[in-house]
């Protein structure tokens, strides 16, 4: 064997093993990772709303509300109340059509207990990039809405969003 051949040879070992020690610390270095925050992990469903509720806070509290709105319409209406929630995230994300209305339509805490079974709440941040979260709900009253009305409480900011059945029977205006 020629001195290239054995060097040849003994480079390829290096590679091999270092490959393998490589291999082994990125695995160890996945593991030791929280699960919440590794590259790749399982989620508990497909749909966009359930994998933005297994992730981290941050983007939980981002883009949940949207990625449930995706999984709850299929390209509907949304009236959003001037800048209540972020237009663009709301197309983008959220497949929505959005109309803009004049101004915040404000309702009373009273009537978040006329919500129907069902309801789904969490926390959002209003607009994207926001440093406030708003405590919000979805009420529906069918399966595949096509237009959707956004209200705001006066005092605890709660972002409710119905369908117009649901917003007759709560009696918003």
């Amino acid at each position: 064997m020629t001195p290239a051949d054995r060097m040849a040879a003994r480079f390829t070992r290096y590679v091999i093993v270092l490959a393998l020690v490589g291999g082994v610390a990125n695995l160890g270095g996945e593991l030791a990772v929280p699960a919440e925050s590794r590259s790749i992990r399982a989620h508990s469903s497909g749909s966009l709303g359930a994998i933005l509720a297994d992730e981290q806070p941050h983007v939980r509290e981002r883009y949940q509300l949207y990625g449930r709105l995706r999984d709850l319409t299929d390209g509907a209406t949304i009236v959003v109340p001037r800048d209540l929630l972020d237009v663009d995230t709301l197309e983008l994300i959220a497949g929505l059509d959005v109309e803009i209305a004049p101004n915040r339509r404000r309702i009373t805490e009273g009537k978040l207990r006329l919500l129907p079974d069902g309801a789904e709440s969490d926390v959002t941040e209003p607009t994207v990039g926001s440093s406030e979260l708003y405590p919000y709900t979805i009420a529906l009253a069918s399966d595949d809405p096509d237009r959707l009305l956004v209200y705001l409480t006066r005092r605890t900011n709660t972002i409710l969003i119905v369908d117009p059945p649901t917003a007759a029977a709560m009696e918003l205006p």
